[in-house]
């Protein structure tokens, strides 16, 4: 192709590659949907408190072909805990950038790190996400009706 093609005005020159924003909970924000409490689907990154398992997500890092979440009860020390889904493995892969984390009531902790599959085998693991915290809420239960 000549140059004289590429050049202005028609300025067919463009940037090749990928850019992507870092991680979400490196900005110790969280991001995360759900039930709320009053049993309405709720998302963002409040510290509201969710029923049931939330789903968890986050931007996807630059070079990253699968990512693991583990969570923890504590902040620091981070401990993660075993996932009952996945052998009591501590988290989970995903390939995407969202996950539903199987947590039981009370505040709970979640980190995320990315994979590079293209690196060479002991430099393929990203760093870890600051840890975000989120609170999964206890059922309420009422009784309604008279019972006369």
């Amino acid at each position: 192709m000549p140059q004289d093609v590429c050049a202005a005005p028609y300025n067919r020159v463009a940037r090749f590659g990928k850019n992507s924003e870092p991680s979400l909970t490196a900005a110790g924000e969280l991001f995360a949907s759900g039930l709320s409490t009053q049993g309405k689907l709720t998302a963002g990154r409040s510290n509201q408190a969710f029923y049931g398992a939330p789903l968890v997500a986050w931007t996807p890092a630059l070079g990253a072909s699968v990512y693991e979440v583990q969570w923890s009860k504590t902040r620091y020390p981070f401990k993660p805990e075993p996932n009952p889904k996945n052998s009591n493995a501590l988290g989970t892969l995903t390939l995407g950038t969202s996950t539903v984390l199987p947590l039981k009531p009370g505040t709970w902790y979640y980190r995320v790190r990315g994979f590079n599959y293209a690196l060479p085998t002991g430099a393929q693991q990203m760093s870890w996400s600051d840890p975000a915290k989120i609170v999964v809420a206890k059922p309420r239960f009422r009784v309604v009706g008279g019972g006369k």
